[in-house]
């Protein structure tokens, strides 16, 4: 089957990183929600150097369509739109 496997690492201001957190993990209930098809396969705060850092490794198993179709879903769905910028605030 093909898939696609994405790597998002995001810089959060440290004062932010709690708010983050919790607005990450609303994203990902909604990306489940909206069956965009996008898996969070893996998330990750940094211990030691960059502490700013949050990793995230996203699965697709449809390959980049199924890529295409969650982005499209994301930036077109209200809710999803206003989730993410709540996390580019914060970023």
């Amino acid at each position: 089957m093909n898939s696609h496997s994405m790597v998002i690492v995001h810089r959060v201001k440290p004062e932010y990183m709690a708010q983050y957190l919790e607005e990450s993990a609303r994203f990902v209930e909604l990306m489940d929600e909206k069956q965009t098809g996008a898996k969070l396969a893996g998330s990750w705060t940094c211990m030691i150097g960059d502490q700013d850092e949050a990793v995230h490794l996203w699965k697709y198993k449809g390959g980049y369509s199924e890529y295409n179709k969650a982005t499209a879903i994301y930036r077109t769905d209200p809710v999803s739109f206003q989730n993410l910028l709540l996390l580019e605030t914060v970023c």
